[in-house]
């Protein structure tokens, strides 16, 4: 007799946000593309599909299509589907040097 399995959602257990924080550092700390894309898409549904779509202006179809495995979502809806949850992109130098990453901070602002 084989082994069951029963099936597993990351997105049930993405309850709060210490573990929505945790879980997507995570997952951009590893710079995998396809594994920040699901876990973006897990957190999507975790905080409820018609929420986010509401907030991005995207249909729910839409989402679960871009953050499916495989998919290409554009770097535009990656930034709105992120600052819907409550989240930003920021930049740090990979060598990890304070200094640098302190001027950078003083002397440059970006306008939207």
């Amino acid at each position: 007799m084989g082994d069951e399995f029963l099936p597993y959602d990351t997105s049930e257990y993405l309850d709060d946000e210490a573990a929505v924080e945790a879980y997507l550092r995570e997952a951009f700390s590893t710079g995998d593309a396809e594994l920040i894309q699901l876990a973006l898409g897990n957190v999507a549904k975790a905080r409820g599909m018609t929420f986010v779509a509401e907030k991005t202006g995207m249909s729910r179809t839409s989402l679960y299509r871009a953050f499916q495995r495989g998919s290409q979502p554009s770097f535009k809806t990656v930034l709105n589907v992120m600052q819907s949850l409550g989240f930003s992109l920021q930049t740090r130098r990979i060598d990890g040097n304070p200094e640098e990453d302190d001027a950078a901070k003083r002397s440059v602002h970006l306008g939207a």
